[in-house]
């Protein structure tokens, strides 16, 4: 995919925002590395894209159809380690991308923590110049999601 205003880094290591400890003993905290970061070349905004492939892009729990807590668990780590880590950066955006699979498509938008997050399935036996389209087009909705926080 062609991005000219993005930077792409896949996988890219995210650092903790670890503010006290010691590791003298040999033990550390592991390292974190989403599938793919994008960061806007004009104006520092990173998006953070985790991929994940399952038989279903959701699960059930108590009756309701949710995200799998554990990938979410994942995803609000990578997010928040980014605040403050740099002082032109604006808290970082982030994007679960599923497989998508006979649940059909499936899509969710929210806020964790003032970090617009959403949840997407994206069907890959799609064309190639589709399935490009529809990235293009989520990331400029995620980017937008950062505009509309902001005002």
């Amino acid at each position: 995919m062609h991005c000219d205003d993005w930077d792409v880094a896949a996988p890219k290591r995210l650092s903790w925002n670890q503010t006290c400890g010691d590791a003298s003993n040999g033990v550390a905290l592991p390292g974190m590395e989403p599938d793919i970061v994008l960061e806007h070349k004009r104006s520092g905004q990173r998006v953070v894209i985790d991929t994940k492939w399952y038989s279903s892009a959701v699960t059930r729990y108590h009756g309701r159809e949710t995200v799998h807590s554990n990938n979410l668990y994942q995803m609000w780590a990578y997010l928040s380690s980014q605040d403050g880590m740099y002082p032109d950066q604006r808290d970082a955006t982030g994007i679960l991308l599923y497989a998508q699979t006979v649940d059909g498509a499936q899509r969710l938008r929210t806020c964790i923590d003032a970090h617009p997050f959403r949840v997407h399935t994206l069907d890959l036996s799609r064309r190639w110049q589709v399935i490009e389209c529809y990235l293009r087009a989520l990331i400029q909705a995620v980017n937008m999601d950062r505009q509309d926080l902001q005002d």
